[in-house]
């Protein structure tokens, strides 16, 4: 319990804080010509926070990330479901930004060029967090495999 001796676990940790308060922050903001935004029944200009939608899928995923890494200690274990919940938020929070008009509901394409979308920090620290959170979980299964061989080779 807390053991955040290796290296790739405070790395790991570190991407799960980043993601937490990107999961918690601005993701998405619009502003939409009067006319469209009642056709599409959304408020022609606002901001959506990752806890009121989506984000509170990667707020499990690195939840689910911090509490392995703080409270286990299974490390090659531990290390590969980081790394494969980081690559899951990664991917979560890309797919959302390069689907960013789809957050706010259905748009008509036709209209769709009235529509001014722009992401929030709190969906690039969800893509940042992720990408931390893979990157310390694969370094955490090579350096925990490394470890392993080598006190079998001795």
């Amino acid at each position: 319990m807390f053991d955040l001796k290796q290296q790739w676990s405070k790395v790991t940790l570190a991407g799960a804080i980043v993601g937490i308060v990107g999961s918690l922050g601005p993701w998405i903001s619009w502003d939409i010509n009067e006319a469209v935004a009642a056709l599409a029944s959304i408020e022609p200009e606002a901001t959506e926070y990752g806890f009121q939608g989506d984000g509170l899928i990667t707020l499990a995923m690195v939840l689910a990330v911090a509490i392995l890494v703080v409270y286990r200690d299974e490390e090659l274990i531990d290390a590969a479901v980081s790394a494969v919940l980081g690559l899951a938020v990664l991917g979560f929070g890309v797919m959302k930004y390069n689907d960013l008009i789809s957050i706010i509901g259905d748009i008509p394409s036709e209209l769709q060029s009235e529509v001014q979308v722009s992401a929030g920090i709190g969906l690039y620290l969800v893509i940042l967090g992720g990408t931390i959170i893979a990157a310390g979980g694969i370094y955490g299964v090579v350096q925990t495999r490394r470890a392993e061989a080598e006190s079998t080779a001795v």
